[in-house]
């Protein structure tokens, strides 16, 4: 039966073995924790948007918000750069091509 010396357990002193194993879960957590903090998302530098075509707007989800850059920046220029002010003048600000009007 799960209480059948119930109290009798509630006021038995931990042993030894049992603090030690609560040490080292403790200590285990706090390394995790650390090593987390050290090496998470959080710390690292946000991507520079130098160089890049950013485009947003509504999609069948909602909002939607890419972000193209080098190669596929100056591909999204030549192929999307007139449909959207937006994209052309980021395209401009760029000096990207755009496609023929």
């Amino acid at each position: 039966m799960p209480m059948e010396r119930k109290a009798t357990r509630l006021v038995t002193p931990l042993t030894a073995r049992d603090k030690q194993a609560i040490a080292v879960f403790a200590v285990g957590c706090v390394i995790a924790v650390v090593a987390a903090l050290a090496f998470g998302h959080p710390f690292r530098p946000a991507p520079s948007n130098a160089g890049c075509v950013i485009v947003s707007g509504a999609s069948s989800t909602g909002y939607m918000s890419t972000r193209n850059c080098g190669p596929l920046a100056r591909s999204v220029c030549a192929t999307l750069g007139r449909l959207n002010p937006a994209i052309t003048a980021q395209c401009r600000r760029l000096a990207l091509p755009l496609p023929p009007s």
